[in-house]
């Protein structure tokens, strides 16, 4: 049984834990910002160092605030969408989708903080981060749950689950097993950038896959549907997807050019 047994211990519990979540991936981006600050500045002479981290300061400054409030505006456009007659409606992947896009579109316009696609290696796993947490809130929240499972995970009495099927009936650990995942793929991704290699297109699709497989076993009220086949939630799902693939190939091509342009410099030019 999940942890919390009344509805004002649920509700504390939520607002930590993610309270606990935007601390965190806050720190994150406190720690990449500077670490990339210091790493592009590492073998410039002090005046020209000192120009280059004025710069980058400004871009970051732009475009991470712009990205962190499509993180807050996205789920409830998505939330409203999803639910039109229900106030306070949120659903997370509208902010991955709107901070991604705000962020990209905001970077082409800032192009002292370098290429968007490189920026994105050190977005998604603050993202992975985040939505570790916000599940972990769903979970002792005990407002998300999944379909009713015969090796499933028995919620407190005021659960919704329990209001849905039934007190005592054993559901799907959908939020759960989202929460583990996310905790993986931001492990991947920190190992990725540490190494860097590219992994700007891995988080959407990583994401995309996970949620829309999981919307399948989910319980809870999805609200609208679209043809009686997809919720709006798999829907954005597959939209992360397409974008993860768009980078994925942008930057392929990208690194292509380089890699023949680097090759054409170093071979001789034939007569």
């Amino acid at each position: 049984m999940l942890a919390g047994y009344g509805i004002d211990v649920a509700k504390k519990a939520y607002d930590i834990l993610n309270t606990l979540g935007i601390v965190f991936a806050f720190v994150y981006f406190v720690i990449v910002l500077t670490w990339q600050i210091k790493d592009r500045t590492k073998d410039l002479k002090e005046d020209a160092a000192k120009r280059e981290r004025r710069e980058l300061i400004k871009g970051f400054s732009v475009c991470y605030p712009v990205a962190i409030a499509g993180l807050f505006v996205g789920p409830r456009i998505l939330g409203r969408l999803m639910f039109p007659d229900r106030t306070g409606a949120v659903a997370y992947v509208g902010g991955v989708i709107l901070a991604i896009m705000a962020f990209w579109v905001t970077s082409l316009f800032l192009p002292k903080i370098g290429n968007p696609f490189d920026q994105m290696n050190y977005i998604g796993p603050a993202f992975a981060l985040h939505q570790t947490f916000n599940r972990l809130a769903c979970s002792v929240g005990i407002c998300c749950h999944g379909i009713p499972w015969r090796y499933g995970m028995i919620y407190p009495d005021i659960a919704r689950a329990c209001e849905k099927y039934g007190i005592g009936t054993q559901v799907f650990p959908a939020p759960q097993l989202e929460a583990g995942l996310m905790f993986v793929i931001f492990i991947v991704l920190l190992i990725m950038l540490r190494k860097k290699k590219h992994s700007e297109h891995i988080f959407p699709i990583y994401f995309g896959i996970v949620g829309y497989l999981l919307e399948f076993m989910v319980g809870d009220d999805r609200g609208v549907n679209l043809f009686g086949l997809f919720n709006l939630m798999q829907v954005a799902y597959l939209a992360l997807i397409v974008i993860g693939i768009f980078f994925y190939f942008i930057v392929r091509n990208n690194t292509s050019r380089e890699k023949m342009k680097n090759e054409g410099q170093i071979k001789p030019v034939k007569a």
